[in-house]
């Protein structure tokens, strides 16, 4: 049972990354990992696992979602990836700013920086001679 979770582990993080802070119901979650070949059982364990060090919190046992933390000169924006090139990413910031994504300026899951990926992220802008 332990290997299944820690299977499962990343394949249910990425899906609860993709509905951020509005989280995912936990029925919802076992039925789509259940279409992706995943019994409900360890998609459960893999939910537990990733509470304990606080990648995601649980709503009263019915839903999880993704933990923002409150940094300074930051604000929480939908972030959406239109084309990953070599070196960095062009994305659209709070659906108004087109910017430049690079490596070094983003921290979390990879898997996230394909085109078409939207999610939720805590950003601050600044301008760089030629873009944003």
């Amino acid at each position: 049972m332990r290997l299944q979770v820690s299977r499962v582990e990343k394949a249910v993080y990425m899906k609860i990354l993709r509905y951020g802070a509005l989280g995912i119901d936990n029925e919802t979650l076992c039925a789509e990992m259940e279409e992706e070949g995943c019994p409900p059982a360890a998609v459960k364990g893999a939910v537990k696992k990733l509470l304990k060090p606080k990648h995601v919190s649980d709503t009263q046992g019915t839903s999880a979602s993704i933990r923002f933390k409150e940094i300074p000169g930051t604000r929480k924006m939908r972030v959406e990836a239109e084309e990953v090139v070599p070196g960095h990413a062009v994305v659209w910031v709070g659906g108004r700013w087109r910017a430049r994504l690079l490596p070094e300026n983003h921290v979390g899951p990879k898997e996230l920086i394909k085109k078409g990926m939207r999610f939720n992220a805590l950003c601050s802008l600044y301008y760089d001679e030629v873009l944003i």
